[in-house]
Parts: C-alpha cells; sequence; structure tokens
C-alpha cells in the first residue's frame, strides 16, 4: 500500500504543527514554572525578613531596652560597637552611645 505525495506531505505538516506546539506548551509551562519559582523566592525573603524583624525587637525586649530611633541594626551589634546599656535615674534601661570621635581634618593629601 503506498501512500500518494499529498498525503504524506499532509501528514508531514501536521507533525511540524504537532512540535511547534509542542514546544509553545513546553515554553508557556517554562515560564509559568519560572514565574512561580520567583514569586516562591519572593515570598521566602519576605518571611526570612520578618522572622529577623521578629529576632531584632525580641532582642531589645529581652533586654529591656527600645532601639535608637530609626535603626534597624541588632542589639548585639550596637554593643560591640561601644554602645552601653545603663538605667537612669527613673530606673528604666536605657542605651548609650560611645562618645563620639572628632575626625581629623586631612587636608595634607
Amino acid at each position: 500500500m503506498t501512500l500518494d505525495r499529498a498525503v504524506l506531505q499532509e501528514r508531514l505538516e501536521q507533525s511540524k504543527r504537532d512540535r511547534e506546539e509542542q514546544w509553545r506548551l513546553m515554553a508557556a509551562r517554562s515560564t509559568m514554572f519560572t514565574l512561580q519559582e520567583e514569586a516562591l523566592k519572593k515570598r521566602a525573603m519576605e518571611r526570612q525578613h520578618e522572622a529577623n524583624e521578629r529576632a531584632r525587637r525580641n532582642e531589645y525586649l529581652r533586654f529591656g531596652v527600645s532601639p535608637p530611633d530609626g535603626s534597624n541594626v541588632s542589639l548585639a551589634f550596637l554593643l560591640s560597637v561601644g554602645w552601653r546599656i545603663e538605667t537612669d535615674e527613673s530606673g528604666k534601661r536605657v542605651l548609650i552611645s560611645p562618645p563620639r570621635q572628632e575626625k581629623k581634618d586631612d587636608r595634607s593629601r
């Protein structure tokens, strides 16, 4: 049984269309998975940021002090660079910043 040239040509064309459709579907799935992966990474980073923020707030609460205004630095870091925790006259614990060092005017360069 021999197939005539037109039937063979039609089958080749259909096969080509099927492959192109498969490639389009695979590309669409790949894009969808990429977007999902990006969304998951973004959510994971948000959760990590939230966890870090909670840990930072708890650190200050545990030591009974408030963070400096506008600071998002951990208490451990502040203490490591010279800040101190002291008790004021009213018995409240407060953070004391280290004395500021004057910068030398180095115009000799």
